[in-house]
C-alpha cells in the first residue's frame, strides 16, 4: 500500500512503492475496452461481426463524449467523481449489463440495431465516468501515476491476447466480469489516497491561460479526428483477416506502452515530451503507410493505434500539469480533454464512412498529406506548448495577501479547528484528526502521525462527518472556511 505526505503546494505526493491494486483495477478497466472495441471475441455469435463491431465501438464512443461533456460542464474545481460511490456502482453496473445484453443480439432486424444501439449506450456512458474517476485516482497519486497508468495499459493488452487464445464462452465471461473487479478495486484504492486541496489563489492564473486551452483543445481534436478517419478505412479491409487484426493491435499497443514506460521509469523532466515526440512520429508514420500497404493497410493501422495510445498518455499528462500549476479543477479537466479527442475521433468515423471503403485514387494521398502537413503544425505550434508552461510568479500585494489569509483564515489553522470542535461536541481524538483531515493527509499518514490503527482512523472520520453535517472532505473544507471568514 502506498502512503504519502503533503507536498509545499498541498497537494499528496506518494513515498512508498506503486500500487498492484490500482494497477490491476486499471488494468480490468482496459481489458474491457480493448476486448469490447478492438477484438472480433465478443461479437462471434453475432451474424455480422464487422457491423456489429463497429456499430458498437460508434455509438460507444459517441455516448462517452457527450457522458465527458456533461461531466466537464456540472464538475466542480474541488470536487472529485471517484468519492461517489453510486457512480462508481452505477458506472460499472452499466458496462456490465450492456456487455451481457450485447453477447446475444444479432443485427438481422430492427429490434437487434436498436437493442444494439441501447446496449452500446449504456456502456458508452458508463464506461466515460469509471474512467474519468481512474484518471482523478491516478492525478493524486502524482509521482507514480504514468507508471502504474502506463503498466495497467500493458498488463491489460497481455490480458487481451491471453483472451484472444482462449474459448470464446470463458473470454466473454471474463469481459463481462471486469466493470465490476474495476469498480471494486477502485473504490478500494480510493479509501487510501485522499483528494488533496489546492492552493493556488485565483490570481495567479495567467491572462494567456485561455489562449493556451484553446489552442491545446484545437490539437486535441485534431489528433482524434485523424485517428478516427484513418482508424475506419485501416479497419475496412482488416475483416478479411479479423482473427489476426485485434491480436496484431495488442501486440502494437504493448510495444509502444512498453517503449512509454521505459522513458518513464526513471523520472527526467523531458519524460512525456519525449513520449509526445514518438507518438507523433509513430502515429504519422502510421498514416502515411496507407499510401504503400495498399490491401494491407490495416498494418498501418496498428501503427495509428499505437501512437494514439502514447498521446492518450501525454493528454493525461498535459492535465494534471495544468491543474498543477495553475489550480484548474481535474475532473473538468480530464473530462473535456477525452471528451474533445474522442469527439474528434466521432467527427473522422463519419468523415472516414461518408468517403466510403475505397476512395477515389486522388483523394487518399491528398487527405494522407493534409493530415500529417497538419499534425506537425499542430505539434510546433499548439500542443507542444504544454510543455513550456510555468506559474506565473505572484506580485507582491498577491504574496502578502497569500500570507495574510493562511495565518488568520487557514481552514486547518489550530483556532478554527477549536472552534468547530467546541461548537460540534468533538471529542479530543476527533480534534486531533480534524486538522489532518482538512490538510489533505491519508489515511495511512494520520495512522502513523497518531499512532493508532487505520480502522480507528476511519471511525474517527465518520463520527467527524455525521457530527458537523458534512457529506465529504470537501464540505468539511467549505465549513471550516466559512468559520474562518466570519472570526
Amino acid at each position: 500500500m502506498s502512503d504519502g505526505t503533503a507536498s509545499p503546494s498541498g497537494r499528496i505526493v506518494q513515498t512508498k512503492s506503486l500500487s498492484l491494486e490500482r494497477t490491476l483495477g486499471f488494468a480490468c478497466d482496459r481489458v474491457w475496452v480493448f476486448m469490447l472495441f478492438y477484438s472480433i471475441v465478443p461479437y462471434l455469435m453475432s451474424a455480422d461481426i464487422r457491423s456489429s463491431l463497429y456499430m458498437n465501438m460508434f455509438v460507444s464512443l459517441s455516448s462517452a463524449t457527450i457522458m465527458l461533456i456533461f461531466i466537464g460542464i456540472v464538475a466542480r474545481r474541488d470536487e472529485v467523481m471517484r468519492q461517489n460511490h453510486l457512480i462508481i456502482i452505477l458506472a460499472a453496473a452499466a458496462m456490465t449489463v450492456g456487455t451481457i445484453v450485447g453477447f446475444f443480439i444479432n443485427l438481422s432486424d430492427t429490434v437487434g440495431i436498436l437493442a444494439l444501439g441501447g446496449c452500446a449506450l449504456a456502456t458508452g456512458l458508463g464506461s466515460a465516468a469509471l474512467f474519468v474517476c481512474w484518471l482523478e485516482l491516478f492525478s493524486d497519486v502524482e509521482r507514480e501515476s504514468i507508471i502504474e497508468l502506463t503498466l495497467g495499459v500493458l498488463l491489460a493488452f497481455a490480458i487481451g491476447l491471453v483472451l484472444n487464445a482462449t474459448p470464446s464462452i470463458f473470454a466473454d465471461i471474463v469481459v463481462a466480469a471486469m466493470p465490476a473487479v474495476s469498480g471494486v478495486l477502485l473504490w478500494h484504492s480510493s479509501r487510501t489516497v485522499e483528494h488533496p486541496v489546492d492552493n493556488i489563489l485565483p490570481g495567479q492564473v495567467p491572462k494567456h491561460i485561455s489562449l493556451l486551452l484553446l489552442k491545446g483543445t484545437i490539437g486535441v481534436v485534431s489528433f482524434g479526428l485523424i485517428a478516427g478517419f484513418f482508424d475506419v478505412f485501416t479497419g475496412y479491409r482488416s475483416f478479411e483477416v479479423a482473427d489476426e487484426y485485434g491480436i496484431f493491435l495488442f501486440i502494437g499497443g504493448m510495444v509502444m506502452m512498453a517503449c512509454v514506460l521505459a522513458i518513464c521509469v526513471k523520472p527526467r523532466h523531458d519524460n512525456l515530451s519525449w513520449v509526445y515526440r514518438i507518438a507523433i512520429f509513430v502515429f504519422c508514420a502510421g498514416c502515411l503507410s496507407t499510401l504503400f500497404l495498399r490491401d494491407r493497410s490495416s498494418f498501418a493501422g496498428y501503427l495509428i493505434f499505437a501512437g494514439y495510445l502514447a498521446f492518450s498518455v501525454v493528454l493525461f499528462a498535459a492535465c494534471v500539469k495544468l491543474n498543477k500549476t495553475f489550480g484548474l479543477g481535474i475532473t473538468k479537466l480530464l473530462a473535456l480533454s477525452y471528451a474533445a479527442v474522442y469527439g474528434g475521433e466521432v467527427v473522422g468515423e463519419l468523415l472516414a464512412n461518408a468517403i466510403g471503403a475505397n476512395p477515389a485514387q486522388d483523394m487518399l494521398p491528398l487527405i494522407t498529406l493534409i493530415s500529417v502537413l497538419w499534425l506537425f503544425f499542430v505539434h510546433l505550434f499548439f500542443f507542444n506548448d504544454f510543455f513550456h508552461i510555468a506559474p506565473a510568479q505572484p506580485n507582491a500585494e498577491q504574496t502578502a495577501q497569500k500570507t495574510e489569509i493562511h495565518r488568520h483564515r487557514s481552514p486547518s489553522s489550530k483556532r478554527v479547528c477549536a472552534i468547530i470542535a467546541k461548537r460540534y461536541g468533538l471529542t479530543p481524538r476527533e480534534g486531533e484528526v480534524l486538522p489532518m483531515l482538512i490538510q489533505g493527509r491519508t489515511i495511512s499518514r494520520i495512522e502513523e502521525t497518531l499512532f493508532i490503527s487505520q480502522g480507528t482512523v476511519s471511525t474517527h472520520i465518520r463520527h467527524i462527518y455525521k457530527k458537523t453535517g458534512a457529506e465529504n472532505r470537501q464540505a468539511l473544507i467549505d465549513l471550516a472556511e466559512k468559520i474562518a471568514n466570519e472570526e
